[in-house]
């Protein structure tokens, strides 16, 4: 089954299965690398991919995956915002968003001086390369216990954690669409 999701090439080998579960977020580097190459072997980039997502050209990912470097990551920026107060009010109608918590998430940011239109990014596909998932460890991490503390909208907390580990910055991929040629999702998350 995981095997399917790996691209067959010489170079780069790439990894990108939204099923693929690790132990934990982001382990030590030796448990990880030993995780990765003991279940699907090895490989270059680990893409993220949101579980309502259609690959649509493999070529046209692999071309996309290149303009990452080998030691960075990517993604794409948010299609309409590019400021998470803004992303925030919009966020209100969500029907997981529990609205004291995100008052509370903003605020807290506010006082961490996180500035306005910092960013705001599509985390709808992610392109990791194996060296970033080490060096940029703290970054993951932080991102992930945000996640778990706040509102539960990655969106939200990214730009905070850039914030905070302004050295950790993305290639950033384009602007977000729903559709193109490398990929098309269905949009999640209904509103009240």
């Amino acid at each position: 089954m995981l095997k399917d999701h790996l691209v067959d090439l010489e170079t780069p080998l790439f990894l990108f299965d939204a099923g693929f579960n690790p132990p934990s977020f982001f382990p030590a580097s030796t448990e990880l690398l030993n995780t990765v190459r003991c279940t699907l072997g090895e490989f270059d980039y680990l893409i993220w991919i949101d579980g309502n997502c259609k690959i649509n050209s493999y070529s046209e990912l692999v071309s996309i995956c290149l303009n990452v470097s080998p030691n960075g990551w990517g993604i794409y920026s948010h299609p309409d915002r590019s400021c998470i107060f803004k992303e925030a009010r919009c966020v209100k109608g969500f029907d997981y968003v529990n609205h004291d918590v995100l008052s509370a998430q903003m605020q807290h940011y506010r006082m961490q001086h996180v500035p306005r239109n910092y960013g705001l990014y599509s985390c709808n596909f992610i392109i990791r390369s194996r060296v970033s998932l080490f060096q940029a460890q703290d970054l993951w991490n932080l991102w992930l216990n945000e996640f778990l503390r706040w509102v539960p909208r990655d969106q939200l907390s990214l730009p905070y954690c850039l914030f905070k580990y302004p050295h950790h910055i993305p290639t950033i991929l384009g602007k977000f669409t729903w559709a193109n040629s490398v990929f098309s999702f269905s949009p999640h998350a209904s509103r009240k």
